[in-house]
């Protein structure tokens, strides 16, 4: 009997070698799991690119006058030569092999006064390595409580309701490394109509003449740290074919005006600005050969098409995908 080398089998490795009779079933798995000779096997291995995004962080409160804004959801790329989260070098994308399954996660945003929940796309590469790509929710904005940690940290707040001359600041919240960034500081003043009287009474009319301009800080965004009331920056990328800024910062509040978000607050991963944040999202971009599955009753996903490549994009919903031979 022909030994399993010269078996008409392409990719056996030195172990089997000289080694004669028929392939066991253990010993044909093996093949097929192999890292190396897999694909010799007829097990197909591409390559997938990502956008992880987290769910922006909710703003602080709307009693507090002055409150911070959410933070952006973490943020993580592998697109290109485009930066991942906080301006962090890109990522390398998954080489993973076709009919397995992968687990996508899109983090919901936060409610007001609390963190987005986090995004994820995990599974096992073609080297059996098993991978988990986490972007951390984004940090909730500040009033009377501190402001919460995040993929982007929100911003400070403070305890005023325009009921006294004075207000205690919370403080503001720190971002991921390599996800995100800080959130900004309260600034501006308390300027009372008539000190004396607030202190007395304690309504808004002689508390604060109208002029006051304390602020909560910015959401720490993808791309920048929040600047006072301003929110951060997001990050932008073309992993769908079009350049999206996502992820940016909520703005802190100016003695109940809305301040300046920044830049992508309105997409993906967004901190909320006297509101909820954003859902996050996960982007999965893969060769136009294969075709992708899910459960639409546990992922909301939309596919379009760029050139070779197709191009998957989940805005909310947990469940497992897998990809096949088109």
């Amino acid at each position: 009997m022909a030994n399993k080398t010269t078996a008409n089998f392409i990719g056996v490795s030195d172990a089997y070698s000289g080694t004669s009779g028929a392939w066991s079933i253990t010993e044909a798995r093996e093949r097929i799991l192999s890292s190396v000779h897999g694909e010799n096997w007829g097990r197909v291995a591409f390559n997938v690119d990502f956008l992880v995004i987290g769910g922006g962080g909710g703003s602080g409160r709307s009693s507090y006058v002055a409150h911070g804004g959410g933070g952006a959801g973490g943020y993580l790329n592998s697109f290109g030569s485009e930066s991942s989260g906080a301006n962090s070098a890109g990522l390398a994308g998954k080489n993973v092999f076709a009919n397995e399954d992968f687990t996508v996660t899109v983090g919901a945003g936060g409610a007001v006064g609390a963190n987005g929940s986090n995004s994820v796309f995990s599974g096992t590469d073609k080297s059996r390595n098993i991978f988990t790509l986490t972007a951390i929710g984004g940090g909730r904005g500040g009033d009377a409580q501190d402001a919460g940690d995040g993929g982007s940290g929100g911003g400070a707040g403070n305890d005023w309701q325009r009921t006294a001359t004075t207000a205690t600041s919370s403080d503001s919240g720190n971002g991921t490394a390599n996800q995100g960034s800080d959130g900004g500081d309260v600034s501006g003043v308390i300027t009372p109509a008539n000190a004396n009287v607030c202190n007395i009474f304690g309504t808004a009319n002689f508390c604060d003449n109208g002029n006051s301009t304390l602020a909560g800080g910015g959401g720490g965004g993808a791309g920048g740290a929040a600047s006072s009331s301003t929110g951060g920056a997001g990050l932008a990328s073309s992993i769908t074919g079009t350049s999206v800024t996502r992820a940016g910062g909520g703005a802190g509040l100016i003695n109940g005006t809305a301040g300046t978000n920044g830049t992508g607050q309105d997409q993906a991963g967004g901190g909320g600005a006297n509101s909820a944040g954003n859902n996050g999202t996960v982007i999965l971009r893969y060769p136009n050969t294969f075709t992708i599955s899910f459960s639409a009753s546990d992922l909301t996903g939309s596919t379009a098409t760029d050139g070779s490549d197709k191009v998957t994009t989940f805005t909310a919903g947990s469940g497992t995908v897998s990809w096949s031979l088109s």
